[in-house]
């Protein structure tokens, strides 16, 4: 009786010295697989380092974008995307990118604090785009207060990101924080990574689900909150790059520059009279034109619900 109870004795003080020196639960949450991890942020920016990337598009990746078009029944040609050729190592210096587009709320509290107007509300109207018919209608009274019309408000919008604003109006309130627009080579830089010239922020495979866009059953809702769609992030945090809004950059359009400009921190930049480009597609947008490489070209008084911006700064 005394053998066993001296081994019970003997293996409960084992039992206890074991919890004893048990390794305490680490606090650091585990990266849960296909969600990207969490970025270090700068002021609301994801940082951007140093170095090269594959900007524009192959004729393979083309090739991809107008199977997808007809898979949409989007109406693109490949004429559509010629100006993002040929595909080219470009460098660029560290800087810092908005991790969500500038939204309603952000910009509500700039005009609050500057009494800034926009060119909408000057003119005291804006275009809307009508996907049921899909054709843009100039609506009096539109502007980024009432996006839908006269009727319409923001009340239940802030989150969403801020549109009806001309080049200028963007550029205005990126210089009021401290920053500017970004350049068309830091906003694709920002979408594609250093990696692997991926198509899309995510990888090379479209995924319909990563982007507030027109739907397979051809339904668009309209723009979300900016901080929606995480699966879409880019290589560095960066949310939405692809859809919602269009975004504005600093560059002047020239439909050769991808040919033509240097190699190390092209920036096609003028007075603002030029034509612009705008980058990411919108809530508008279809499959096929939804890619890294899509530069659309607007005139820098173009006002509408379907374009916004994010915000830049070096680093």
């Amino acid at each position: 009786m005394r053998h066993v109870l001296r081994l019970t004795l003997l293996m409960l003080g084992l039992a206890l010295a074991a919890c004893g020196t048990a390794p305490e639960a680490s606090n650091t949450a585990e990266p849960v697989p296909g969600v990207p991890p969490e970025p270090e942020l700068v002021d609301g920016m994801v940082a951007v380092p140093e170095g090269s990337f594959l900007r524009g598009s192959t004729d393979e990746d083309i090739d991809a974008y107008v199977s997808l078009c007809e898979q949409a029944q989007a109406a693109c040609v490949r004429d559509n995307f010629l100006d993002e050729q040929p595909q080219r190592d470009i460098t660029l210096s560290t800087f810092l990118i908005d991790r969500y587009e500038v939204s309603n709320r952000d910009f509500a509290a700039f005009v609050a604090a500057s009494g800034y107007q926009t060119f909408a509300e000057q003119q005291g109207e804006s275009t809307i785009w009508n996907d049921a018919v899909r054709e843009s209608q100039v609506i009096p009274g539109a502007s980024w207060r009432t996006p839908d019309g006269p009727d319409s408000n923001i009340d239940n919008r802030l989150d969403h990101p801020v549109v009806h604003v001309t080049w200028a109006d963007a550029a205005a309130y990126c210089a009021s924080q401290g920053k500017r627009l970004p350049t068309e080579a830091e906003w694709e830089k920002a979408a594609r990574g250093d990696a692997d010239g991926r198509r899309f922020p995510w990888g090379n495979e479209w995924q319909t689900t990563f982007v507030n866009g027109v739907l397979p059953d051809e339904r668009a809702v309209g723009t979300v909150a900016v901080t929606e769609f995480s699966e879409g992030d880019s290589p560095y945090g960066a949310r939405q790059m692809l859809g919602n809004v269009f975004e504005w950059v600093a560059d002047a359009y020239d439909e050769s520059y991808f040919a033509t400009s240097p190699d190390v921190d092209p920036a096609l930049l003028d007075d603002g009279s030029g034509l612009r480009v705008a980058r990411g597609g919108g809530w508008a947008t279809r499959a096929g034109f939804f890619h890294i490489g899509w530069r659309r070209v607007l005139g820098p008084d173009t006002s509408n619900n379907t374009t916004g911006f994010r915000c830049a700064r070096d680093g």
